[in-house]
């Protein structure tokens, strides 16, 4: 739990810096540190869709090959 506490005072402190600095220079900054932070957590999500998708198709291919293995000539 201290990790938690400690990533919400990081986020707290960054958002009282982000709020004191209001040039152009800091929102283009913020921006992109944003945007990466969006790319990335897009990319992990969609490693982990297919990651899913993977273990669903083997799952689902093993239970039809079992069923037309075990059925009755």
């Amino acid at each position: 739990m201290e990790v938690g506490r400690c990533a919400l005072q990081e986020m707290k402190e960054l958002a009282a810096l982000a709020y004191r600095d209001t040039s152009a220079e800091s929102r283009d900054f913020w921006k992109n540190e944003m945007a990466q932070a969006i790319r990335e957590i897009e990319a992990m999500y969609a490693d982990k869709l297919d990651t899913m998708k993977t273990e669903m198709e083997s799952s689902y291919n093993l239970k039809v090959s079992l069923a037309l293995s075990s059925r009755p000539p």
